[in-house]
């Protein structure tokens, strides 16, 4: 464990480009968000944790302009795509496109809070919202929750005591946290 600390760093000083290849990844195929690497920044650097939030918000609205385009001509594969992500159910692919007719861009808004990953709203997107109008909201819709979750890490590890604030306590804090995050949320999907 001894290169923790020149990885903690490389990864706090390329905060906007992890985020941005995190939300790109998450937008579309991977599993787990980009809310991870956002909070184990801020666990070291607020500014450099809002920083990689912006890039996360802006990989995930290319992510989702991709599978928004693939949904418009083949919207087949794009729910083939997404339906085989992890622990994405038959019930969310359903819930959404009754979300979006039913809020409106504001179902994005809802989403980022809710649970139910952002690539499914891409994929119901294209006969609800011109992509213009998806693209632009996704932002804001994305950027809510990651700056939220920043700030909440980087509270909480400025609130710690001392002797837990070295930098891998809080890498074991931040693991163990996110670990009982996703089990509880991989727990509650499968029932």
């Amino acid at each position: 464990m001894a290169s923790f600390k020149p990885f903690a760093a490389a990864l706090v000083t390329r905060s906007a480009l992890a985020g941005f290849v995190w939300g790109l990844a998450e937008g579309s195929v991977f599993f787990i968000v980009p809310d991870v690497v956002i909070s184990f920044v801020a666990l070291f650097s607020l500014r450099r944790a809002l920083h990689c939030a912006a890039a996360a918000a802006f990989g995930a609205a290319v992510a989702g302009v991709g599978l928004y385009a693939t949904s418009s001509f083949r919207p087949d594969i794009a729910l083939t795509i997404v339906g085989h992500v992890p622990f994405v159910t038959a019930r969310m692919l359903s819930a959404v496109p009754v979300d979006c007719d039913r809020y409106g861009l504001w179902a994005l808004f809802i989403g980022a809070i809710s649970g139910v990953p952002y690539k499914l709203y891409a994929v119901s997107a294209p006969p609800r919202f011109g992509l213009l109008a998806f693209a632009l909201t996704t932002i804001p819709a994305r950027l809510f929750r990651f700056v939220l979750v920043g700030l909440a890490a980087g509270v909480a590890a400025r609130a710690l005591p001392s002797q837990l604030r070295a930098p891998r306590r809080l890498a074991s804090l931040h693991t163990i946290c996110w670990a009982i995050f996703y089990g509880c949320y991989w727990y509650g999907v499968s029932q």
